[in-house]
């Protein structure tokens, strides 16, 4: 049972985009209801956005394996003089699994060998194992915001981590 973190690949997008779908119904469904994640799913993970995200900055499109199956992913997105980590995904029955820290330990080593100062991330408050797994990987959090992505109708946080 190996675990392996590597860049996404072009021909994996609609795997990616349905491990996405499942693990925003999963964990989003009982937050935010299933209208706001269907709405936020049509908007923002179609394969043709997904695509442009990854060929953004393909370092920073990181999938999680384990035994050949899809079970994590990791987008961040290189601003200024931070890693912004526009969403991390493991599906529900891989949680606990190490997929969440490898890929986050991942961008780490990406953040420090580009020489950015932070790592950033924005949570939805109600998500409360994620606001816990963040805090133990020494993330605090410097904003409370009334609307996650300014979108979905939930209280966020925003966190960062020194790098």
């Amino acid at each position: 049972m190996s675990l392996t973190v590597r860049i996404a690949r072009e021909v994996e997008l609609p795997k990616l985009k349905e491990l996405l779908d499942r693990s925003w119904r999963e964990t989003y469904s009982p937050i935010v209801g299933a209208d706001s994640v269907e709405a936020a799913l049509e908007d923002r993970y179609s394969v043709e956005k997904l695509s442009l995200d990854l060929n953004k900055d393909p370092e920073v499109s990181l999938i999680a394996e384990k035994d050949g199956d899809l079970i994590g992913h990791v987008f961040a997105i290189h601003r200024h003089d931070e890693l912004y980590v526009d969403r991390l995904h493991v599906i529900a029955k891989a949680r606990r699994s190490g997929a969440a820290r490898a890929l986050m330990d991942k961008v780490a080593e990406i953040a420090k060998s580009r020489s950015v100062s932070k790592i950033r991330l924005e949570v939805m408050q109600a998500n409360e194992g994620a606001v816990r797994f963040y805090e133990a990987l020494g993330y605090t959090a410097t904003e409370r915001r009334e609307a996650c992505g300014a979108t979905l109708p939930s209280p966020s946080l925003m966190m960062e981590l020194a790098v």
